[in-house]
């Protein structure tokens, strides 16, 4: 039986839907010294012995997110809890690193002595950071100050985030500080590209955070940095250009067009340009003859500057010059998605350059069922579909066991090896973690308070800079995880990335059918490193093809 032969999946036709009308402009940018005082103690006592107590704060009218959607702060009274100097005992590995993840910033020795109190314009005093988050997809039920015990009504994500703040206020040294984090919903009566920039607003004005973490929404990115607030996001649709606007506030945990451009252009044009397309099962296709290349596009301000940078790299690493379909994310847009299609199949492409997201890929997959198309789809690492699993295998298995190319993303593991899940499981064992914000979050998380830790007590933009590129650049090591690192301009921290391809019948990690293969054993390579040639081994049962990150490595 052929890969085209396999019976379609069920779709969650109506429930991406809602997602694509509701989260339309989410998916994308909008167009366009240490103190003298203080001193590191080797010597500072263990865990186990009696807490640094700090005095607790009375703080009248502080925010809480006691009503679940609403706008609007609420009055209360917090009291924080005590702060614990990390022990000489809680470091993890070799080096060793503060907490139990291959991303954790180096172990910092615990510390004693003045901090400096108020060492940042906004968010830092001498007993507290502030942080602000505005995810798009994850968890967006409440509103306000996320308290550190359980509260009325918590669901699953708002316990997830209290979890994490508990986990990281007790296992970072934040140098007698603790961790405040803040929720940021849109205000009532807003929506759409309005809401989103009112959330970036919110986080600096009405929250008074220091630094904060979103997902994918550049207008929230736009205001907060706009407002000198130090900002983590996934923005991966957005090109250097976009965070370099905004340096030194904006930051990105896994990777950006920008690279991943020059990755896709050069793996086009060294492995598959000049070479015939694997057989997908399309009467219409000349499997005798080279490929032919198409782009399909997301039809955007930002993105469309990725776009002409591809085609320009193609036209001058290979004399590739692909025509390009572009769709856009509005209510009407099936008409569009349906023309982009039939315009890829008119110009005889065999090959999608897909350049979109992952939201409206069920509906190109289905657009292309209907008109019998059966092309090549060419992954670059752009649009995150690696870290959405469900989603992926909501896509038709006809189109998608056709999906090749490479990821700056993680090798799948199960969700109850991740670090969220160790580090949740550490404070709450009865419990499990919201996997959206596990998924999502938890990079931004490690990368932006462990650059917190590493800025030392004197907390401000400078210093977390540079404690941001001196803790976090790493090689593939394990195998299976993400590698890189931040600069002066390299604002992202996916430089690596792993071939794969997609199979609908591999049984992933999670122990459900449908899963990305790695062949080669999953072993990662700079630009750099890209071979030549047609790579045989993709859609191939072979013996150093993994599912499992925990397989992954040279000689599996």
């Amino acid at each position: 039986m052929t890969r085209r032969q396999w019976l379609p999946m069920l779709y969650l036709g109506l429930a991406l839907l809602a997602v694509v009308v509701l989260l339309p402009t989410a998916l994308r940018p909008p167009p366009d010294e240490a103190s003298q005082s203080a001193e590191f103690s080797p010597d500072a006592p263990p865990d186990d012995d009696p807490e640094t107590i700090i005095q607790s704060l009375q703080q009248a009218g502080s925010r809480t997110a006691g009503a679940t959607g609403r706008d609007g702060p609420a009055t209360t009274t917090t009291t924080l809890a005590a702060v614990k100097a990390p022990s000489r005992g809680q470091c993890y590995g070799d080096p060793p690193r503060q907490f139990d993840s291959e991303y954790a910033p180096p172990c910092a020795a615990a510390f004693v002595g003045d901090n400096g109190g108020a060492t940042a314009p906004r968010g830092v005093t001498a007993t507290e950071i502030r942080i602000g988050l505005s995810p798009d997809l994850s968890g967006q039920t409440f509103c306000g100050e996320i308290l550190d015990h359980p509260t009325d009504g918590e669901d699953g994500a708002r316990r997830t985030y209290r979890v994490l703040m508990n986990f990281f206020n007790k296992n970072l040294e934040l140098y007698g500080r603790k961790m405040r984090w803040f929720f940021a919903c849109a205000p009532s009566g807003t929506a759409g590209e309005a809401a989103e920039r009112a959330r970036g607003t919110r986080m600096a004005e009405e929250y008074e955070a220091f630094a904060s973490i979103g997902e994918f929404s550049g207008y929230v990115a736009e205001e907060a940095t706009r407002r000198q607030l130090i900002h983590f996001a996934n923005i991966v649709v957005a090109a250097d250009k976009f965070f370099a606007d905004r340096s030194p506030y904006l930051w990105g945990s896994r990777t950006n067009a920008t690279k991943a451009v020059a990755f896709g252009s050069t793996y086009l044009c060294n492995r598959l340009n000049g070479n015939t397309p694997f057989p997908t099962g399309d009467a219409r296709i000349d499997y005798s003859q080279p490929r032919k290349f198409g782009i399909l596009a997301l039809d955007d301000g930002s993105t469309n500057v990725s776009v002409n940078d591809m085609v320009a790299s193609l036209k001058r690493k290979c004399g590739v010059d692909p025509p390009v379909a572009r769709y856009t994310l509005d209510e009407n847009n099936a008409q569009g998605i349906a023309s982009a299609m039939a315009s890829l199949r008119a110009n005889d492409v065999t090959t999608v350059v897909f350049m979109g997201e992952i939201i409206s890929l069920p509906f190109h997959a289905q657009a292309a069922d209907r008109a019998q198309y059966y092309p090549e789809w060419y992954l670059m690492g752009f649009g995150g579909f690696e870290t959405a699993i469900e989603l992926t295998r909501t896509v038709s298995p006809t189109q998608w066991q056709n999906a090749f190319g490479f990821s700056f993303e993680e090798v799948a593991r199960r969700p109850a090896e991740s670090p969220c899940y160790r580090a949740y499981k550490s404070i709450d064992p009865q419990n499990d973690p919201e996997n959206s914000v596990c998924n999502i979050l938890f990079h931004s998380m490690t990368f932006l308070f462990g650059a917190i830790q590493e800025a030392g007590p004197d907390l401000n933009v400078d210093t977390f800079q540079r404690g941001l590129f001196s803790a976090f650049t790493r090689p593939p090591s394990p195998a299976w995880t993400m590698a890189g690192g931040f600069g002066p301009t390299d604002y992202t921290y996916g430089d690596y990335a792993v071939e794969l391809f997609y199979n609908p019948t591999a049984i992933h990690p999670d122990g459900a059918p449908g899963a990305y293969v790695y062949p080669r054993c999953g072993v990662r390579f700079l630009e750099t490193e890209i071979p030549t040639g047609q790579p045989q081994y993709m859609f191939q049962d072979n013996p150093d093809n993994i599912t499992n990150g925990n397989d992954a490595g040279p000689g599996c």
